[in-house]
């Protein structure tokens, strides 16, 4: 029985099946295998087994040298054996439930419209294409070096423990909805996630938390409308945005390392709390919106821009030759000790605000924090002290409303202000602080333990 796709319908003929594009969007394919083996289904039509012969044309099991069809209407159940063909045609129904189906023609899609997966295992080289829709639960295992690919405007609905593994790329075009909270494992050769430009994976079920083990180059959306998508697999590269405002669950990244590439964006409801996130050279990752980061890294010597929103920062460390830009109107909220290291630059055109009595600690080549003419760096919080390690030069304001902020870093100019009526104490501990003309301090300021240089010609007053 011959096949061929270039319609978006499909047409019963004699000696041949007319097959249309398997997902919205999709080129028309310049040629298809020709089935050899074609389902017909048992004669009182319903759910037929792919082990037996008479379900088949002709009446024997599909081979390993067989380019398999699936008729629009008919349901095929795949519940045991390791079974091998080349190919795969389907406009019906195709239910693995156990055993292993094997995909090993590589110079030729096979598209598949509708694939239930509720046990046993997807394999092979081959590229398989979902069309309009796939559900995988009962710990379903794809493997091997071909691709799974779920075409726009198809979904994958994921609601149990799975795996991918073994070099396996999961490429969604579409939509990959975690419905559950389940896990996405991963074993052998590193499989990956592609999300592509268009393409969303989310979690829209279940409280409390999924984990998605692979790699996931994220050129799409990763979203969390329930509970917490926690990503513990790293990634190369990837574009695209995570999280959402307003949105009622989290995505956070708890393990690997991100490598991020320009345009890629925290649109909140992020969290950071384990990851390494590297932002390539001349590369910007934009924050916005409302994110938080509890441990890990965020560095690289590409841009961290914070446009807008609010960082709260309760732990973890910015790490690397880029600039992390707090812009006008956008806040950090410091909750707890952090470090900045190794030449990072933490620019202040916003609010800086520490709200507890905690350190900003230093480490490896020396970092720099500049408060632009725009920028307050305040401590509102904490009835003790906190303590800045880094150099810090003022252009802007530096307060205190509650406590000692201790300066301990020192700094090369400054023309900002220090201290005023907020009710604590801006204290000068520590290392040089040279001010350029035009710094002032306001009052409750205390020189305990730094040198303070005016420049020559300057004013401090």
């Amino acid at each position: 029985m011959g096949m061929l796709r270039g319609t978006a319908t499909a047409l019963m003929a004699l000696g041949g099946v007319f097959l249309g594009l398997v997902g919205p969007g999709m080129p028309v394919a310049p040629a298809a295998p020709t089935c050899t083996i074609t389902f017909v289904g048992p004669p009182t039509g319903g759910p037929g087994d792919w082990g037996t012969a008479a379900n088949w044309n002709p009446a024997r099991v599909p081979l390993a040298t067989d380019d398999v069809c699936i008729p629009a209407g008919r349901t095929v159940i795949h519940s045991s054996g390791t079974v091998p063909v080349l190919s795969i045609q389907s406009l019906g129904d195709l239910q693995l439930t156990g055993g292993t189906l094997t995909l090993t023609r590589t110079s030729d899609d096979s598209p598949i419209t509708k694939l239930e997966m509720s046990g046993g295992t997807l394999a092979g080289a081959a590229r398989v294409v979902i069309g309009s829709s796939m559900t995988w639960s009962g710990n379903a295992l794809m493997t091997g070096v071909g691709t799974t690919a779920v075409a726009a405007g198809a979904t994958l609905t994921q609601s149990g423990n799975v795996s991918l593994q073994n070099g396996r790329m999961l490429e969604i075009g579409g939509t990959l909805d975690n419905t559950v909270d389940a896990t996405l494992g991963t074993g052998g050769t590193a499989p990956l996630i592609h999300v592509l430009a268009g393409g969303v994976l989310k979690k829209s079920g279940g409280s409390v938390s999924s984990r998605v083990d692979p790699q996931l180059q994220n050129d799409g959306g990763v979203q969390a409308s329930s509970g917490t998508l926690q990503l513990d697999g790293g990634s190369s590269s990837g574009t695209g945005s995570f999280g959402a405002t307003p949105a009622t669950g989290t995505v956070a990244l708890t393990g690997g390392t991100f490598t991020l590439t320009g345009g890629a964006k925290f649109l909140g409801s992020v969290s950071l709390s384990g990851a390494t996130v590297q932002v390539a050279q001349l590369a910007t990752l934009t924050l916005s919106g409302s994110n938080t980061m509890s441990g890990g890294t965020l560095g690289g010597t590409g841009t961290v821009s914070i446009p807008s929103g609010t960082l709260i920062w309760a732990g973890g460390t910015m790490d690397g030759a880029g600039p992390t830009a707090l812009d006008a109107g956008a806040t950090i909220k410091q909750t707890g000790g952090v470090t900045i290291q190794n030449s990072r630059l933490l620019q202040i055109g916003g609010t800086f605000d520490d709200t507890v009595d905690a350190t900003l600690g230093t480490g490896g080549m020396t970092p720099h924090i500049d408060v632009l003419s725009t920028g307050v760096f305040k401590k509102s919080g904490g009835s003790v002290s906190s303590r800045v390690d880094p150099p810090l030069q003022n252009d802007g304001a530096v307060q205190a409303s509650t406590g000692t902020l201790q300066l301990d870093g020192g700094s090369s100019a400054g023309a900002g202000s220090f201290g005023g009526a907020q009710g604590g104490t801006v204290a000068f501990t520590g290392s040089t602080f040279n001010l350029s003309d035009g710094a002032k301090f306001l009052g409750s300021v205390s020189l305990s333990g730094a040198t303070v240089q005016v420049a020559a010609g300057g004013t401090l007053t």
